[in-house]
């Protein structure tokens, strides 16, 4: 997809994509370089993690507060909260891949 950035890998600069990059989003996984095999890793996973602990309880709170104050239908709170969650994962990614926020572990 030529909307999406894509990236390449740190040790031989092979192509990475978005959605590859995307699925290594969830901390302490890793994704294979499909060129020369190294395991690529996230460089900031802690924070990455802590980030999305932090969103995922705003987005809880948020939702509580909506259904017991009656502001929106349960369909409606829902959809908001998976449509919210889904556009920060896509923004982290692009975020990751514009900086280059890549690693990969060296084994000496």
């Amino acid at each position: 997809m030529a909307l999406l950035p894509h990236t390449t890998c740190p040790h031989c600069n092979g192509p990475v994509t978005f959605f590859e990059v995307m699925s290594v989003l969830t901390p302490f996984q890793a994704i294979d370089c499909s060129t020369c095999g190294e395991l690529i890793f996230l460089k900031h996973k802690v924070e990455l993690f802590l980030l999305s602990i932090g969103l995922a309880l705003m987005v809880l709170v948020a939702s509580v507060w909506a259904l017991l104050l009656d502001a929106l239908s349960a369909i409606l709170v829902y959809s908001t909260g998976a449509a919210f969650l889904l556009g920060v994962e896509f923004l982290i990614t692009a975020t990751i891949i514009l900086k280059k926020d890549l690693v990969v572990r060296r084994n000496k």
